[in-house]
């Protein structure tokens, strides 16, 4: 979210970047919150399945714990792929709201829309600044007429 953060940003940008904040908020807050939960789990159960396995003998109880530990571990690294897919979503979802946003514009002609467009494309990466710079020209435009 540090990328929508900027002191030389007009007030028009920022409105429109926190439209694209509004858009992706939901799933920042569930993929925070998967990689929250589940490093810990992961770290968690490595290490007491390493250390039950080279100090214990394998007997029946030690197999059970072994066993939760293991299902531990397996719920941390499931909450991790839900979360790097939550992430691109997130970059889907903006991505999309980007390209929605350059080609609903009134102020731009369509040559300067298409060069916004397929600079998004060729430089996906680069998103936020070339909405910026956009949304800059946008407006100067907008102040001209």
């Amino acid at each position: 979210m540090g990328l929508f953060k900027s002191e030389t940003q007009s007030s028009y940008v920022k409105r429109e970047l926190d439209k694209i904040r509004d858009v992706i908020k939901p799933y920042v807050k569930k993929s925070s919150l998967f990689s929250f939960i589940s490093f810990p789990m992961i770290i968690f159960s490595i290490i007491n399945l390493f250390a039950l396995v080279t100090n214990f003998a394998l007997t029946g109880e030690i197999i059970l714990i072994i066993g939760l530990y293991a299902l531990m571990g397996a719920l941390g690294m499931a909450f991790l792929k839900e979360s790097q897919h939550l992430n691109r979503k997130i970059q889907h979802n903006s991505f999309e709201y980007i390209l929605e946003r350059i080609k609903k514009s009134d102020y731009l002609t369509d040559f300067q829309k298409e060069t916004y467009l397929e600079n998004m494309e060729k430089s996906p990466h680069k998103g936020i600044a070339i909405f910026s710079e956009f949304l800059e020209q946008e407006e100067q435009r907008k102040k001209s007429l």
